[in-house]
């Protein structure tokens, strides 16, 4: 998709602002790079399932699932017609003037960029329990 010449654009994070980032690009004509921890798209929010998986969508995500689902066929399709270049179970070790460095399954990656999109955070959603809000009680993703 990307011309020659055209930017080179590696997005680190495959959640909700990941694939929409990704989608923006392939609609610009650019075929973005998504390096992502994750064995499948989705993120925290909308983590997949594994196979097998016998829950509907609306079990998994609640009211959320329209756009769970939304946002998984649009990356499965950008997937199959070749739109982006995706790492999945990938971790960046390294970035620095626009070289990036990931360990994937395969080992050690190198890859350079001309623009970098980091949509590597998620949000919490907690459930509202005796004691959840006292001084000094932290959520997961604060205690990262």
């Amino acid at each position: 998709m990307t011309a020659p010449g055209a930017e080179k654009v590696v997005i680190v994070g495959a959640g909700p602002a990941g694939i929409r980032a990704a989608e923006r690009l392939v609609q610009a004509g650019v075929k973005p790079i998504v390096i992502d921890e994750g064995t499948k798209a989705g993120g925290q929010i909308y983590r997949r399932p594994p196979r097998g998986f016998v829950r509907s969508p609306e079990q998994l995500y609640g009211p959320e699932a329209r756009k769970a689902v939304a946002l998984h066929t649009v990356f499965d399709r950008m997937i199959a017609a070749g739109q982006i270049d995706y790492h999945p179970q990938s971790s960046v070790m390294t970035i620095a003037d626009h070289f990036l460095q990931a360990l994937t399954p395969a080992g050690r990656k190198d890859f350079t960029y001309d623009r970098l999109i980091l949509a590597t955070g998620a949000m919490d959603r907690l459930a509202p329990i005796p004691g959840w809000q006292a001084p000094g009680v932290y959520s997961l993703g604060a205690a990262q």
